[in-house]
């Protein structure tokens, strides 16, 4: 665990960010409702991606502190890092619960 997963994760979170700018920046200067909508979904669905890139990103450093501890033999009791935004979490759930029922796995 460790570089493996958490340079490209950080990599897309990156590209998500760039993404999303992009998007509240074409929103800013298209007047067209029709457009205008497409953009709205798009940058909704660029939102649901990093929702779940940060849940990712949050699974990869529990596991790598837990891994460390393992390693060390260290009985200390391992501590959830600290959020650094605030964050609705029936609204995340709903999300997460909408892109599970979107997937081809559910059906």
């Amino acid at each position: 665990m460790g570089h493996d997963l958490r340079t490209p994760l950080q990599a897309l979170i990156f590209s998500l960010h760039m993404t999303e700018a992009a998007i509240a920046s074409l929103l800013a200067d298209v007047s067209d409702d029709k457009p205008k909508s497409k953009l709205k979904n798009l940058h909704h669905q660029v939102q649901q991606s990093q929702g779940c890139t940060s849940m990712l990103s949050l699974t990869v450093a529990n596991l790598w502190e837990l891994d460390l501890v393992v390693q060390g033999g260290d009985d200390s009791v391992l501590l959830p890092i600290g959020q650094a935004e605030d964050m609705d979490l029936n609204a995340r759930l709903a999300c997460m619960l909408q892109l599970l029922k979107a997937s081809h796995v559910a059906k």
